[in-house]
């Protein structure tokens, strides 16, 4: 089994180190763990590839605290 794991930060923090202390246990089990990042500069898609999770990158949006429309209109876009 794979199971995806969907992050927009790129930079390596408390999600990304929970996965990566969970690779080992679930390998063990026969559960594979691919991590979907934003394809943006940080830290945690080479932190995540040395601990051996696979690591897919892509452009990946997220809403914005902002009340302008036009920025939510290009997120649904």
């Amino acid at each position: 089994m794979r199971v995806l794991w969907i992050n927009p930060f790129p930079v390596f923090g408390g999600p990304h180190n929970f996965v990566l202390t969970l690779n080992e246990p679930l390998r063990s089990q026969g559960v594979q763990s691919v991590f979907l990042l934003p394809s943006e500069p940080g830290s945690a898609a080479d932190r995540l590839s040395a601990g051996g999770v696979e690591v897919v990158t892509t452009r990946l949006h997220r809403l914005r605290r902002t009340l302008d429309p036009r920025r939510h209109a290009a997120l649904v876009a």
